[in-house]
């Protein structure tokens, strides 16, 4: 987690852009909606809301954005949070695969 937050810091220093991410969030394709046994944030992306036509830096912009909603609902003394990936409907039409 230390290395994406460097990582962070350095690509977005004032945050990643959102007026075109917030559509992009608006769809559903991921949630931050409950707490795992270990009381870690669980934040789960739904694969078939992704579009191979969306640009790349786009979508790095919206997973920045993901990570830091997950990381900013860690409750105090949780360093983790943990990541669903649900591949319901996923197929070749979802995929960056050419």
């Amino acid at each position: 987690m230390l290395s994406y937050l460097q990582w962070r810091r350095e690509t977005y220093p004032n945050g990643p852009p959102l007026p075109e991410n917030q559509k992009r969030a608006a769809c559903g394709a991921a949630y931050l909606d409950f707490f795992d046994k270990q009381d870690h944030k669980v934040l789960v992306i739904r694969a078939r809301y992704h579009q191979k036509k969306w640009p790349t830096e786009e979508t790095k912009h919206v997973i920045v954005m993901w990570l830091d909603g997950a990381l900013h609902g860690l409750r105090e003394g949780v360093a983790q949070f943990s990541v669903l990936v649900d591949l319901e409907g996923f197929g070749y039409s979802n995929s960056d695969l050419s």
